[in-house]
């Protein structure tokens, strides 16, 4: 399959998330960097210790738009960092056949979604 048609299916797959997260009253938004990263942000968050990619030897998912960091949010506006709403929708993902940063093990990455 080609990055082309990974991608169709991504957003289709991210699509299907955001009814589910709907449905389960779990609003969210999408961090700045949480589309496409260039090489050069990538490297910058690898340096900072909050990725695993360098973004040249190691290629995030993210650099090939197929990854999205999503930030769910309250009542308020305000970001939760509490894993129990990222969890829910993680669940989810994984049942579509994506994978979700939470399960990451040693780097967990609870805003994280990628296939």
């Amino acid at each position: 399959m080609t990055n082309t048609f990974l991608r169709a299916e991504f957003n289709h797959l991210f699509g299907l998330l955001s009814v589910y997260a709907d449905i389960n009253g779990i609003q969210f938004i999408h961090g700045n960097e949480g589309y496409y990263r260039t090489a050069e942000q990538q490297k910058a968050l690898f340096d900072a210790g909050k990725s695993r990619c360098d973004g040249t030897k190691i290629i995030s998912r993210h650099q090939l738009h197929l990854a999205r960091d999503l930030y769910v949010i309250d009542g308020k506006a305000q970001i939760v960092w509490e894993d129990a709403p990222y969890a829910i929708l993680g669940a989810y993902w994984k049942k579509m056949g994506g994978t979700w940063g939470g399960y990451f093990g040693r780097f967990k990455d609870i805003f994280h979604f990628e296939i």
